[in-house]
């Protein structure tokens, strides 16, 4: 729910999230607490760092993959607290954002 890419769980319980190590999606219950099945839309990102969609998602640090527009559900407050840990910023991505 961090980070949005859209990958299958058994590729989460192996591997963890790509963009998001720290989050030990892979580890006990994290899967089940830090991803979502539900989303809507989807983006194909090449290059998330020279793409205008990537900007207008705040996806530009990710890696090249697919990703939701739209994650339902919440993320806890420990995996939040656990993202801004390392600097980064957590965007809840309950809904789509406009470009400022």
């Amino acid at each position: 729910m961090s980070c949005a890419i859209v990958k299958p769980g058994s590729y989460f319980k192996q591997h963890g999230c790509p963009n998001c190590p720290f989050l030990r999606i892979n580890e006990g219950r994290n899967l089940f607490l830090a991803t979502s099945p539900s989303f809507k839309g989807s983006i194909g990102l090449i290059n998330p760092g020279m793409s205008w969609v990537a900007k207008w998602q705040r996806l530009s640090g990710g890696v090249p993959g697919t990703y939701a527009m739209i994650v339902e559900g919440d993320l806890g407050g420990a995996f939040i607290e656990k993202i801004e840990q390392e600097g980064c910023v957590y965007f809840n991505r309950a809904q789509s954002f406009e470009l400022s």
